[in-house]
């Protein structure tokens, strides 16, 4: 690239829109499974003093569409589309329509993917190179990188945005850890049901063995 240009990641709730190639016919089941690589990719850029890490972080999927990577807990899959999403109101803190060097790059494709994902980031805030992925650099030859990297990306950030209407955190549970609580609850609640119910058959028994033990005696 001609330069390099970094975004910032802010604690709390974010909005991303990136560009996706169609170049080789994924769908869009396809490039939600392959979210999580993607974002787990960009992230390890994100450095250990943001994450907290010192490996690349594992990417562990709590649900469906939904991941944690790093300290990106969860990840949010909004939509996959063919058409440009109408972007959430709030404040915009990276535009590749705005940024006024040359080094942002332009996907590959024809009639590229919109996905649009959030995420909370639980750590301090931190940046990280503009979040672009070139997956097949390795296998092509006799082109030059530079013009590559600038034109022909797979994935690439469109814009970073802090919605001003932000949605309810999910919290920072895993999608295990949630369901474990809820069969415990539940667990709790039929055994609670359970001592109610042979409470009362007690009970009545007793009344059963009080009246016996009356008549009995007339």
């Amino acid at each position: 690239m001609a330069d390099i240009s970094r975004i910032p990641i802010k604690q709390g709730e974010q909005v991303w829109v990136l560009i996706r190639t169609d170049r080789d016919g994924a769908s869009a089941d396809d490039i939600a499974s392959s979210l999580g690589g993607f974002m787990r990719f960009v992230l390890a850029n994100a450095g250990t003093a943001a994450t907290g890490l010192t490996d690349m972080p594992q990417v562990i999927s709590t649900g469906q569409k939904e991941w944690r990577v790093g300290a990106a807990r969860p990840i949010q899959l909004m939509s996959i589309d063919r058409e440009r999403p109408i972007y959430p109101a709030g404040k915009t803190f990276a535009s590749r329509e705005l940024y006024p060097g040359e080094g942002i790059p332009t996907v590959n494709g024809d009639k590229p993917w919109w996905v649009t994902l959030r995420f909370w980031w639980r750590a301090g805030e931190t940046d990280i190179e503009w979040p672009t992925l070139i997956a097949h650099v390795g296998s092509l030859t006799g082109f030059n990188v530079a013009d590559y990297t600038i034109d022909r990306a797979d994935w690439v950030l469109d814009r970073a945005i802090m919605p001003t209407l932000t949605a309810k955190d999910p919290g920072d549970a895993t999608w295990a850890e949630v369901q474990g609580k809820r069969v415990a609850e539940a667990a709790g609640s039929i055994a609670g049901t359970g001592v109610k119910v042979l409470g009362g058959v007690a009970v009545a028994t007793a009344l059963i063995l009080l009246l016996k033990s009356r008549f009995s005696k007339r």
